[in-house]
């Protein structure tokens, strides 16, 4: 059983279906900042808080299986999540901190007061629906930039362009290394000259002889060898 206690106080049987399956769960604080996002800043959407409680012709057994179910949630530390075919979200959590925060930011309807048994649920839903319809002042650059659904926008980062090619001037290739140098041909030897042959052998003799050298020009007569 679900019962309106504060937020907008949409009736809860005008939104929700009969039966409702939890699918999901999710951290409290996570909960706690969508929550309170959603009844600050949103446009569209408003937040009604409900007592979650066990139906009353349910009798001890379905008081057993609420009192099992808070038991298991607060040792979790997660809050159930259920969503309905027309996108209506139901959080549900057992009375604590970050529930008070909820309750606090969201308020109470006048003459409710925070359940002391069961859970709490916080629904999610179009809003103007309930009696206790809250206007968002905000300007209207303000409201064409809100995003309704809360995903993180897409972040585009200009880029710049590529720098233009840097051109360097390449230095001319060096000139190619001289040829080497090649050596000159010798000087063709002196002509064969019989003078200068008779003057070597009378030297020659004279340097075993001891006899003076004779007179440079002077031909000598060299005796023939012994038979």
């Amino acid at each position: 059983r679900a019962v309106p206690i504060g937020g907008e106080g949409a009736s809860v049987g005008d939104i929700m279906p009969e039966s409702i399956t939890v699918k999901g769960r999710v951290d409290y604080k996570s909960m706690q900042s969508f929550v309170k996002q959603v009844h600050r800043s949103s446009t569209s959407r408003a937040v009604t808080l409900v007592h979650v409680s066990s139906a009353p012709s349910g009798g001890d057994a379905a008081e057993s299986a609420m009192a099992k179910l808070v038991k298991q949630y607060r040792e979790r530390g997660r809050c159930g999540v259920a969503k309905t075919d027309e996108g209506i979200e139901l959080y549900i959590a057992p009375r604590g901190k970050d529930v008070e925060k909820v309750i606090v930011s969201v308020g109470l309807t006048p003459g409710q007061v925070s359940p002391s048994t069961g859970m709490v649920g916080m629904c999610i839903h179009p809003r103007g629906i309930g009696p206790n319809v809250r206007e968002n002042k905000r300007t209207r650059a303000q409201m064409e930039t809100v995003e309704e659904d809360y995903e993180p926008a897409a972040q585009f980062i200009d880029v710049p362009p590529p720098p233009p090619p840097q051109i360097m001037e390449v230095p001319p290739p060096p000139p190619p290394p001289p040829p080497p140098a090649v050596a000159a041909a010798p000087a063709p030897a002196p002509a064969f000259d019989p003078q200068h042959l008779q003057s070597l052998i009378s030297n020659a003799s004279n340097l075993f002889s001891g006899a003076p050298p004779p007179p440079k020009g002077q031909l000598v007569n060299v005796p023939p060898p012994p038979p």
